[in-house]
């Protein structure tokens, strides 16, 4: 259950970082591509179990479903990912 936070927390981590909130979406498969050192079978997983959760929200397309932040959460998510939030501004203040 640990490991799975800790994937879940990348995940959440890595779609903050790089803007991934309301509007704007990305495919599973570059979240994937982005978490190298957790398979890609994992991610997949915890992105599903992060939807049931309402964390994460699907964005229909023509292929599989993109994965994007949900706006009304994020007071949510910033909790959950703080440790790494505040790292990052202390070292880059």
């Amino acid at each position: 259950m640990k490991d799975d936070y800790g994937v879940q927390e990348e995940i959440l981590f890595s779609l903050f970082r790089t803007r991934h909130i309301g509007k704007k979406h990305t495919p599973i498969n570059n979240v994937c591509k982005r978490l190298t050192k957790f398979p890609c079978k994992q991610i997949r997983h915890d992105i599903k179990s992060l939807m049931k959760q309402g964390l994460i929200l699907p964005y229909p397309t023509g292929h599989d479903p993109d994965v994007r932040l949900n706006p009304k959460k994020m007071n949510e998510i910033k909790e959950i990912i703080r440790l790494k939030i505040l790292t990052i501004e202390k070292n880059f203040g």
